[in-house]
């Protein structure tokens, strides 16, 4: 009964003298939040005022002091407008602090001086995530304003760059007639980053000029995409059978095989090559082996050097060895690729 009387009581006792160490250190604790707040408080009037009184200069000094007021002398110097801190505002973009960056970046785009599109393309590469979207909306809104600016950021598309495909995106409706024109360019990746661009601004004007591109292999993947994203569904089987190819969906064509393979054999029969590469890739990565003797003539009567690359990957001995004497009769040397080089565009079966 003692013992038992005992515990609670010693227990209690310590939760107080806890209790009673909490509360007296709370006082302290409020007293370093306050003189953090009040000072905080003193720097946001510093620049409120710099900024209603629009004194650029000064504003720009702080910015280049980089300290604690750099970030917030950034963003006023954006809501203020002037071309004078464009220069400055460039320079911050490589500032040590990210939100200096990113503010910078912001105030740029508020600005909109066409001088700050290139250092803004190069902060695309930023390594924060915030920054680099800061530089996406800084560009897009230069662009939504200056034609000419939208025409020259489009051969940077010609480079797998996803930041700046996120720039078309943000720029929206400007943009869908140049990513038009840009889904017929003869680079490849100007093709790809036009169809992925597209679908995502979502505007239904890309519909019929993305399904031309369904034949297109280096770009359809991203074409499959687009489409879907707009709510397109095919209705002919020509259609539909390119679409299943886009999406690399093999059980899908081999249910309707018979019409997978007219279809194909039609493109390969065309005159344009994308569709002629196309089928081949299909018909490759499918692995059907009663093609092949129609994949190896095709290789003799309308063959190039990336069409034998691909049959001499492609992992099937006939193909391969059909490969090697089309290049032995063209006078081309095989030699083995380096390790990260992609010469491997399909594979035989993969699907």
């Amino acid at each position: 009964m003692t013992m038992k009387s005992i515990t609670p009581i010693a227990t209690r006792q310590k939760g107080l003298r806890k209790y009673n160490i909490a509360t007296k250190a709370i006082p302290v604790l409020l007293g370093l939040l306050l003189i953090t707040t009040t000072a905080c408080d003193r720097k946001n009037s510093q620049v409120q005022k710099l900024e209603s009184e629009k004194n650029v200069t000064e504003l720009i000094s702080l910015l280049q002091k980089q300290d604690s007021l750099s970030s917030q002398a950034a963003e006023a110097l954006g809501n203020i407008g002037e071309k004078q801190a464009v220069q400055p505002l460039i320079t911050s973009l490589n500032d040590q602090d990210k939100n200096v960056r990113e503010n910078a970046a912001i105030a740029l785009g508020k600005i909109k001086d066409t001088s700050a599109v290139q250092p803004l393309l190069k902060t695309l590469k930023d390594k924060v995530p915030k920054v680099r979207n800061a530089a996406q909306t800084a560009l897009a809104q230069i662009a939504q304003t200056d034609a000419k600016v939208l025409q020259s950021l489009m051969p940077e598309l010609k480079k797998i760059n996803l930041p700046l495909r996120g720039v078309f995106t943000k720029i929206g409706t400007p943009a869908v007639a140049p990513l038009i024109k840009g889904l017929k360019d003869s680079n490849p990746v100007m093709r790809l980053n036009a169809a992925a661009a597209l679908g995502t601004i979502g505007d239904s004007k890309a519909i019929e000029p993305l399904k031309q591109n369904l034949t297109d292999w280096y770009s359809n993947k991203f074409v499959g995409q687009a489409l879907t994203k707009l709510n397109w569904e095919p209705e002919s089987d020509i259609d539909k059978i390119h679409f299943l190819v886009s999406q690399r969906k093999g059980e899908e064509l081999r249910q309707d095989w018979d019409t997978t393979k007219k279809i194909l054999i039609q493109d390969i029969q065309s005159k344009n090559y994308r569709k002629i590469q196309n089928s081949l890739y299909a018909f490759i990565n499918l692995g059907d082996k009663e093609v092949i003797n129609d994949l190896v003539k095709i290789l003799n009567t309308k063959g190039n050097k990336n069409m034998a690359l691909a049959y001499l990957n492609s992992r099937e001995n006939r193909l391969e060895n059909a490969a090697r004497q089309w290049a032995k009769q063209r006078g081309f040397k095989i030699i083995k690729a380096k390790k990260n080089q992609n010469v491997q565009p399909v594979k035989w079966g993969s699907w």
